[in-house]
């Protein structure tokens, strides 16, 4: 099962690049037809009842989005968002298992698989950013403007840098609890490369708190205080500098540039910033205050792609949210979004209560807030379930503490006998 479980998370992270003779025949969408069948023919595996809960609502959410499928049924894209959405129940059974049955060996070996994966983006980053040539899932092939960014495995580079920066947290647990600080360097190193040359900003500005999360986490208060003076002191300085906007964005590093400087500063209205949008009058906002300031309109859903239908009758200015959330919202309303809303809230919640008990509550309560603010950068992120295998762990680990614990501390006194 282990190994099974290691061609999945490499799947999802190759997408639609791997299929056979049609990109709908994906590896990521075979393996987890088989997964599906797995699943069914090991019903006889233990489940704890608390944990059983939370696959009930995930089932649930299912049952309304089939509801939402046939009653606003309009193309054959609908039925492939409905069958990404199964992942989560996919990934959380499964990973859920392997850390109950395998406890740290399991987590061992996905730390390596997700480690040498890290390497192979490295290798492709660097051959998109020296030839121009993009996998086949990349939209660097459709559109011109995408030639120049590196995407890796992923559509585009804001799903590149939200996938590596969401990671983040996870694998910096992984390293902690596995006792893998040259990994970890090496996992940092390649993360900020990822994201500076893919450049969500989000992602920037979320992976740069990382070190100020860490430090706290860690209680070391002195440190903490002194970097975020630091980091303070940098962001004050660049606003008060008049930086210049650079006029030749035909090169990734001038786009780049620019695009770093409009989160300080407004583009101007010349040939210089075309490309690039201010990231605080960012459109995507005209969209967010649509249902946060008139919530009443979106208590039931349009259906899968509903913004795309909203979006043809003026009502909304983008096809997509850029929003998991949002989007989530509009298809299925506030009511039949909550089974969603739920495995999120619910471990955050438990982690701000039980913050001090066990550091996987701290890092949890990390991992939900990079999830909650980081799924409002991709475009098709519902067609993106890789998302979900950082919050799988987590849960995994959370309703198999006692076993994760005893096993991790071992881990450590070996590390430590070692030195």
């Amino acid at each position: 099962m282990i190994w099974f479980i290691q061609f999945l998370v490499i799947s999802l992270f190759v997408r639609s690049n791997i299929y056979f003779g049609d990109t709908a025949i994906s590896l990521l969408n075979v393996i987890n037809f088989l997964a599906i069948f797995y699943i069914l023919f090991s019903y006889k595996r233990k489940i704890s009842k608390d944990f059983i809960i939370i696959l009930i609502v995930i089932l649930f959410y299912y049952f309304i989005e089939l509801i939402y499928l046939i009653f606003y049924f309009r193309d054959i894209d609908q039925i492939k968002e409905f069958y990404y959405s199964t992942f989560i129940f996919t990934l959380f059974i499964l990973i859920y298992w392997g850390v109950k049955i395998h406890q740290i060996k399991f987590s061992k070996i996905t730390f390596h698989t997700i480690y040498f994966i890290y390497w192979i983006m490295l290798f492709i980053v660097l051959y998109e950013i020296i030839t121009k040539h993009h996998l086949p899932a990349s939209k660097g092939n459709i559109d011109k403007d995408f030639v120049n960014l590196p995407t890796a495995f992923f559509y585009n580079p804001n799903d590149f840098a939200t996938v590596i920066a969401l990671f983040f947290p996870f694998l910096y647990y992984l390293c902690k609890i596995l006792n893998k600080k040259l990994q970890f360097k090496i996992i940092s190193i390649l993360s900020l490369f990822f994201i500076i040359v893919s450049l969500s900003r989000v992602a920037l500005l979320l992976f740069l708190m990382a070190p100020l999360l860490i430090l706290f986490l860690n209680n070391k208060f002195k440190k903490l205080f002194f970097v975020t003076i630091v980091f303070i002191a940098i962001i004050m300085l660049f606003i008060k500098i008049d930086f210049k906007f650079l006029k030749n964005e035909s090169n990734i590093l001038n786009r780049n540039a620019n695009k770093l400087l409009t989160i300080i500063k407004s583009p101007q209205n010349d040939n210089n910033t075309k490309k690039v949008g201010s990231l605080r009058e960012n459109i995507r906002y005209s969209i967010y205050k649509k249902v946060f300031y008139s919530p009443e309109k979106y208590i039931f859903g349009g259906g899968f792609n509903a913004s795309g239908q909203l979006y043809k009758k003026g009502i909304l200015p983008l096809k997509d949210p850029h929003s998991y959330w949002v989007e989530g919202i509009i298809d299925f309303g506030i009511i039949g979004f909550l089974p969603i809303l739920f495995l999120i809230l619910f471990p955050f919640i438990l982690s701000i209560r039980y913050f001090n008990k066990d550091s996987l509550y701290k890092y949890f309560f990390i991992q939900i807030f990079y999830f909650l603010i980081l799924l409002n950068v991709p475009s098709g992120v519902m067609s993106l379930p890789v998302i979900w295998v950082p919050i799988a762990f987590f849960y995994a680990f959370l309703f198999n503490i006692n076993e994760y614990k005893e096993n991790s501390d071992i881990i450590s006194r070996k590390s430590i006998s070692n030195i």
